[in-house]
């Protein structure tokens, strides 16, 4: 099986829930190409799924080492790092994973959520208005948007995100 095969055989997994089988078969891509960034991608995210966070972070780091154009790679370090509960080094993940792809908005989502987390409210407010303004329908978006003006007390703003996402899905909030 050439890498592109075992890769999407590991997606595959990935996607069926088959956290276990999708790390052998990223494990078997490694191991017969060791820079293979979408081989450590595949690894990190069934690791994830696995529950096991510190390796999880080390192969995406290693993926997006091998691969610094991947803007997945880099929002899933990202991830990675949010997970473990440092927003601090998660946020160069995501400006680069934004700045490779400015409308992947989970990028820039997460980047609002980062930047919040660390306390640049002002900075948050930015991306994630413009994540909760590109999904309209999407009532979580909405309400970190509202969160995030809240704190900055910007009241009548907040009030119309809240609107908003009651208006997108009333059983969410």
């Amino acid at each position: 099986m050439n890498e592109p095969q075992a890769i999407a055989a590991a997606l595959r997994s990935l996607q069926a829930g088959d956290a276990a089988g999708a790390l052998a078969a990223a494990n078997r891509i490694v191991d017969s190409a060791p820079s293979s960034a979408r081989g450590h991608l595949a690894a990190g995210l069934a690791l994830r799924m696995l529950g096991r966070h510190d390796e999880s972070r080390a192969s995406l780091a290693r993926a997006a080492t091998f691969d610094p154009s991947d803007y997945a790679a880099a929002f899933e370090l990202g991830m990675a790092f949010e997970l473990l509960g440092n927003a601090a080094a998660a946020l160069p993940q995501f400006e680069r994973a934004v700045s490779l792809r400015p409308a992947f908005l989970p990028a820039r989502h997460a980047l609002g959520m980062s930047l919040y987390r660390t306390g640049r409210v002002a900075e948050a407010i930015e991306h994630l208005a413009a994540a909760a303004s590109a999904s309209p329908q999407d009532a979580g978006r909405h309400v970190d948007l509202a969160q995030a003006l809240l704190d900055a007390r910007r009241l009548d703003e907040a009030q119309q995100a809240l609107d908003r996402a009651l208006a997108s899905q009333p059983d969410h909030v």
